[in-house]
């Protein structure tokens, strides 16, 4: 990794990190919710109400990390956010057009797969949009199911 600039490698090392932490509680969360019936079954038996509660935990911290991870590269207030935008930025500065525009392809796609996610961050977990509360019939939040989040 030596021949990566610094600006660039400042931001990737962390943003790695994030990730790697991230595939891991995600992981977590499917071992113990989604991959075995028999698993499921006996973690219901337990104590039903309280695995519910970990596990709506658990998947709004995936939610709320894969926001974080592509929210823009600065916040409103023009502080530098540590994000895949931000990492993209720095490697435009670094005159790589060719690499940039298959980034910029991938980051795309990426913003897409998370919009649902994003929303249901900006509306339910991060803020309590009353508009979405009071009028949940007429103001729906978009599903997001498992696949939504391993697409992410």
């Amino acid at each position: 990794m030596t021949n990566i600039p610094a600006p660039v490698l400042e931001v990737f090392k962390p943003l790695q990190v994030e990730v790697v932490w991230l595939h891991a509680r995600w992981q977590v969360a499917r071992q113990l919710f989604a991959t075995s019936k028999r698993r499921v079954g006996l973690l219901n038996e337990c104590a039903p109400a309280a695995l519910r509660f970990i596990e709506d935990v658990m998947l709004d911290d995936v939610q709320l990390a894969l926001s974080r991870l592509t929210d823009p590269a600065k916040s409103l207030n023009k502080l530098d956010n540590l994000t895949i935008p931000q990492l993209h930025e720095r490697i435009a500065q670094i005159g790589q057009p060719t690499l940039v525009a298959q980034l910029q392809t991938l980051l795309d796609r990426l913003k897409a797969e998370c919009e649902p996610l994003r929303v249901q961050r900006n509306k339910r977990i991060a803020h309590l949009d009353l508009n979405t509360v009071v009028n949940a019939t007429a103001n729906p939040l978009p599903s997001v199911g498992r696949r939504d989040r391993t697409g992410a």
